[in-house]
């Protein structure tokens, strides 16, 4: 009757809060189902990334051993036999002598060997001999690195580091200087929150891994995490792959042969030799009291004073005693340098047992046609009052060339033969007056006046002077 007259009962209204409620409750749980689905698939694409740079290094290690194998393979007695059957002419008749001999030849080894291994000492015979034959060959003994550059004592007193490259000479003053720190490996492996390859970067550290055996991708993915790295990593990190070469290694095409790996390297040595630069100007802990005061700590020419400081700290591996380096920066400023402390000091009273002053003959080997190369070339003296210690960076003269040479490389230009860390070296080559009046007082000597007559003898009148005068 009632809906014959009044239609349906209403429904009673909804509760809007209550399906407000239940939207944010449903909301809530599928955006916890796609965080906890997000984080799952990120751990997967970890674990499987780990795994696959994991295989891709076992099947090196595995290839690299067969691959050594296969250099050592040798044809056995049995190849043999069936190549020399094969090869064996045969004849028209049995009776021929060329048929007889070669059947002969063969039925007899064949005859001789089944004796042989009819009896136990036979047998042991034949094992060994197949033994000796396959025995691979011995493995060559890698050289040693090199600790210290050579050195050789003079007759004026002094001392000479020269017959090596600077580049060899940087190697080992950052082995020495990784040696000497020897950061704990729990340090080491400390790594920022914010780094995006911290994993690659532990197992760099700790030589699980090389870098020549990292993919590219990988490679210019983790270039940017080098600036978060600390100095004693940065070091470390050098340390192990300073006999890796990027170009013609570690590349995957044909055009950019280890650009990736050249590049990272690059930025590597860059922060590296940028902060020692940095360290080696503090003030030494010893010394490090109200008087003592850092060195200008430079921005543009830090790279250049960390290379100086480790050419320093390899060459007093040379020579330990005195302590202390007469140091010229390329702002222009002298420095002492403790090599064993790896610091800097502003007076010359704060050393103890004299400075070791240096005078660069390097230049650069002109049988490199990559203009590169340098040799290194040293005089070194003690020198214990600070009067006596030049006023100015002390360069390589002209006539002193000769006796400068390494290894039949030609004298260099001027530029190339200023004092570590002069002004003229650092501005590559843009102040060259003083190196010029050096040039000039040196060759002084080499002209006289019987040198100037022959030279006048053979000029020959042209007659310009007399068309001119007409």
């Amino acid at each position: 009757w009632f809906s014959f007259f009044g239609g349906a009962a209403e429904a009673p209204p909804p509760d809007e809060e209550a399906e407000k409620r239940r939207r944010e409750s449903q909301k809530a749980i599928v955006d916890t189902v796609l965080q906890a689905g997000a984080e799952q698939m990120e751990a997967e694409q970890q674990r499987i990334h780990v795994a696959l740079v994991d295989g891709v290094a076992e099947a090196r290690r595995h290839s690299k051993a067969v691959g050594e194998k296969l250099l050592v393979l040798r044809p056995s007695w049995r190849g043999t036999l069936g190549s020399a059957s094969r090869t064996t002419p045969i004849a028209s008749s049995p009776g021929t002598a060329g048929a007889s001999s070669g059947r002969g030849g063969g039925g007899g080894h064949v005859k001789s060997l089944m004796k042989t291994m009819t009896t136990s000492e036979g047998r042991q015979q034949l094992r060994q001999r197949e033994a000796a034959s396959e025995a691979p060959a011995a493995p060559v003994e890698e050289a040693a690195p090199m600790t210290a550059p050579p050195c050789e004592r003079q007759a004026d007193g002094s001392w000479r580091i020269r017959g090596v490259y600077q580049h060899q000479v940087l190697k080992a003053g950052l082995r020495l200087l990784n040696e000497r720190w020897n950061t704990p490996e729990s340090k080491l492996i400390e790594l920022p929150k914010s780094m995006m390859r911290a994993g690659l970067f532990r197992d760099l550290l700790t030589g699980k891994i090389r870098l020549q055996s990292v993919v590219g991708n990988d490679v210019s993915a983790a270039q940017h995490d080098v600036k978060l790295l600390t100095l004693p990593q940065l070091l470390r990190l050098r340390t192990l792959h300073l006999d890796f070469t990027p170009s013609g290694c570690g590349a995957d095409t044909v055009t950019a042969v280890g650009g990736t790996h050249e590049a990272f390297l690059s930025t590597l040595d860059s922060l590296l030799f940028q902060q020692l630069g940095q360290k080696a100007l503090s003030p030494p802990s010893a010394t490090s009291d109200s008087t003592s005061k850092a060195a200008a700590k430079p921005t543009s020419d830090a790279h250049q004073c960390g290379r100086e400081a480790i050419l320093f700290l390899s060459a007093a591996a040379a020579l330990p005693t005195p302590c202390w380096w007469c140091w010229w920066l390329p702002s222009g400023s002298r420095v002492f340098f403790n090599a064993g402390q790896f610091a800097s000091a502003t007076q010359f009273s704060e050393t103890a047992g004299g400075v070791l002053e240096v005078t660069d003959f390097s230049k650069a080997d002109r049988h490199d046609p990559t203009g590169r190369l340098m040799w290194m070339d040293w005089k070194a003296e003690v020198v214990t009052e600070e009067a006596k210690l030049s006023s100015e960076p002390k360069r390589a003269l002209a006539d002193s060339t000769s006796d400068a040479s390494v290894g039949g490389a030609a004298a260099g230009s001027a530029a190339a033969n200023n004092g570590p860390g002069s002004p003229e070296r650092a501005g590559g080559g843009q102040k060259e007056a003083p190196a010029a009046a050096s040039v000039g007082s040196a060759t002084a000597g080499m002209v006289n006046p019987e040198l100037l007559r022959s030279m006048r003898g053979g000029l020959r009148k042209t007659g310009t002077l007399e068309r001119q005068q007409k």
